[in-house]
């Protein structure tokens, strides 16, 4: 799989239990994406601005960012702003 391009942040999610995510724009909170990822469904977005990606149940993601896995092994709510490498 080649590697995203420099400008883009590109986000994959596998639910290994039932979660509920959200992903919106940092700048104006507009809401890409909203609702539950039953176990066994994937999710990919690749976005050129900085998100908030925000799941319930965390420890039932399989989450990686550009690549590279993230620790969502917590027990309440996970939150973080994701942004492009060049940004």
């Amino acid at each position: 799989k080649p590697p995203p391009p420099r400008d883009d942040v590109v986000i994959h999610l596998t639910a290994l239990a039932t979660c509920w995510v959200e992903l919106t724009k940092a700048s104006d909170k507009s809401v890409i994406f909203m609702g539950d990822l039953e176990a066994g469904q994937t999710a990919s977005w690749t976005e050129k601005v900085p998100v908030v990606l925000e799941m319930g149940n965390p420890p039932g993601v399989r989450l990686t960012v550009n690549g590279v896995r993230q620790n969502t092994d917590v027990p309440q709510v996970w939150e973080h702003e994701l942004s492009p490498p060049s940004t």
